[in-house]
C-alpha cells in the first residue's frame, strides 16, 4: 500500500499504530480479502505484475518466520523520516529490538 493510503484516516483509524488484528475478520477469524486495486505497486487488471502472488507469499513466510522466533519492538523516540518514492522507503535506519520469543514471554 502506498503511504497516502496508509495515512488516510477515513480508511484506517490510528493508521500508524501496530494493530495486526485490523486485517483479520472478527466474524470468521480469517484474513480479510483485499482488492488488487489497493496495491498500485503491482498494478491491477490485465497488466498485473506476474510475480505479485509470489512476492506476497514470500512476505508472509518471512514475516511469520521472524515473528514466530522473535519479539520485535521499535526503539522508542526515533525520528522516523520517509523518502518520497513509490514504496515510501525510510530515510536512514529503523532501529528495533529483537528478543528471542522464548525470552520475551
Amino acid at each position: 500500500m502506498q503511504y497516502p493510503e496508509v495515512e488516510r484516516k477515513t480508511r484506517q483509524p490510528n493508521a500508524k499504530e501496530y494493530k495486526p488484528e485490523r486485517w483479520i475478520d472478527p466474524e470468521t477469524g480469517k484474513i480479510k480479502s483485499v482488492s488488487a486495486y489497493k496495491f498500485p505497486t503491482f498494478n491491477a487488471g490485465p497488466r498485473i505484475c506476474l510475480g505479485m502472488n509470489l512476492a506476497l507469499m514470500e512476505i508472509k513466510i518471512v514475516a511469520a518466520s521472524l515473528l514466530s522466533k522473535f519479539h520485535l519492538e521499535l526503539v522508542p523516540d526515533q525520528d522516523i523520516k520517509y523518502d518520497f518514492s513509490l514504496t515510501l522507503p525510510i530515510k536512514g535506519r529503523l532501529l528495533a529490538i529483537l528478543t528471542p520469543a522464548a525470552a520475551a514471554m
